[in-house]
């Protein structure tokens, strides 16, 4: 193998894996949410990359819920979350608890 090939494939694997899954929405994917109601948000989390890692979504769909509502116990579905558009992406409603 050729040094410039050696040195393109270690670029390659460089970058995904340490690509962050789990950041606000961006070109390799994200979360991103709208406070529709106070306390109540419309949540979207996808993953652009690898199909290996499209299964950490609905983990990362409530963790990203967590966060917003202050902590794992402090928030109801109230919508989804279900797949979207393709199977890397998760969408659905949150409400935190007072």
């Amino acid at each position: 193998m050729k040094l410039k090939s050696k040195l393109l494939l270690l670029v390659i694997s460089t970058t995904f894996t340490a690509c962050t899954t789990y950041q606000q929405s961006g070109l390799t994917g994200g979360y991103k949410e709208k406070e529709i109601e106070p306390r109540v948000y419309d949540l979207y989390y996808y993953f652009n990359g690898p199909s290996a890692l499209f299964e950490n979504n609905l983990e990362n769909w409530h963790r990203r819920a967590a966060e917003l509502c202050g902590g794992k116990k402090n928030y109801d579905v109230i919508e989804g979350p279900e797949q979207v558009l393709f199977p890397q992406a998760k969408h659905g409603k949150i409400k935190c608890k007072s």
